[in-house]
């Protein structure tokens, strides 16, 4: 595999890296964080909704869509906690980095890319830079888009929050989705 040379020359470019990885849920699919999709994750999410008598099924028309299914839940509660609390928090919170997680904290720490945004709820990422523990390279957590006054050099950049933040304020509905947006540079 070649690397376009528009993309060596942003890693090369005096002041570090002009590149932002962003990442999806399939980057904590594999061994050793091996979570759960998006997708699978909101069927189960669901289901325990349905089984505990806050959702009827119907409901929701798609119930592999988070989105649509925390739309549903605001709906109907006002809230996220009834979805949320159906949530692998636990799983998100303890979640061991993967290769994926560990090259993409070093390329920040090299300053070869600027920064990593991550759609992910879960610590994968955060934990993989602490594992690298590299102190020299100040590495500063966005923990969402109200926080881009916190952008440096080298940001880990959470777009809808953490599993860390206040269930309540993670953005988990369409409409909140559709609204958010970084200025990284």
């Amino acid at each position: 595999m070649s690397i376009p040379p528009q993309l060596l020359k942003s890693v090369c470019e005096p002041g570090g890296g002009r590149i932002v990885l962003v990442l999806g849920a399939g980057a904590s699919m594999d061994p050793p964080t091996s979570l759960k999709s998006g997708a699978r994750v909101s069927i189960d999410a669901h289901q325990r909704l349905v089984d505990d008598g806050l959702l009827s099924v119907g409901e929701v028309a798609h119930d592999w869509d988070l989105a649509e299914l925390a739309d549903v839940v605001w709906d109907k509660f006002g809230s996220q906690r009834e979805l949320t609390d159906r949530l692998p928090q636990h799983d998100w919170r303890m979640a061991k980095p993967n290769l994926g997680h560990h090259e993409a904290a070093a390329l920040l720490a090299e300053g070869a890319v600027r920064s990593v945004l991550t759609i992910n709820y879960d610590l994968a990422q955060q934990h993989a830079l602490v594992e690298i523990d590299d102190r020299s390279t100040m590495t500063t957590v966005v923990r969402g888009p109200e926080d881009t006054s916190s952008l440096s050099a080298r940001t880990l950049v959470y777009l809808h929050r953490s599993c860390d933040a206040d269930c309540e304020e993670w953005i988990l509905r369409a409409s909140l989705i559709a609204d958010t947006a970084i200025q990284v540079w």
